[in-house]
């Protein structure tokens, strides 16, 4: 069956409606936008077998929550995202990441505090501009930390096979 509707068209349903269809259905909006408005209830779309792709070939993808949670549960599988600009990420609250291992390839810049609760191993040199100290004490230093020497002389003069101590950076 064809029917063919040449000027506007609104269909109203005062109860429920169901449409049950065992092939394949395929809505075209040549011109203009698509609104599903859901005053008061739910939108749940479920997949038992297949996938799901949406693409935007040209525009923007906006979510807007005003009030509730997004949850995203990826209980078998990966998350993979590719970015071509810039993510960028304004949290109020806190970020928490617990994952076995995380690996970061990118040059990292943290302007604020760094809390390690955990051990820390460097297979690189670290460069610092300021002073690095423990916190006990203020103890030690590394740029006046010092370490007793003691050396001998081996010469043939008066001070020859005497120790001497002294103070040299480590």
């Amino acid at each position: 069956e064809v029917s063919r509707i040449v000027n506007d068209h609104y269909q109203v349903v005062c109860k429920d409606d169901k449409i049950y269809i065992a092939g394949n259905a395929d809505v075209t909006v040549e011109k203009g936008n698509v609104t599903i408005n859901v005053n008061t209830g739910n939108v749940t779309t479920n997949i038992l077998k297949g996938d799901m792709t949406t693409t935007v070939s040209e525009g923007n993808v906006l979510t807007t929550v005003s009030k509730g949670n997004v949850n995203l549960d990826v209980t078998e599988g990966n998350v993979d995202a590719q970015i071509g600009g810039t993510l960028n990420a304004d949290v109020v609250g806190n970020t928490t990441f617990t994952s076995p291992t995380t690996k970061m390839t990118t040059n990292l810049t943290v302007d604020g505090t760094v809390h390690i609760t955990g051990a820390q191993t460097n297979k690189k040199s670290i460069v610092a501009d300021g002073e690095i100290q423990t916190l006990q004490n203020n103890k030690p230093k590394l740029s006046t930390h010092t370490h007793k020497t003691i050396s001998m002389d081996t010469g043939q003069g008066t001070n020859a096979g005497k120790k001497n101590e002294s103070e040299k950076p480590s």
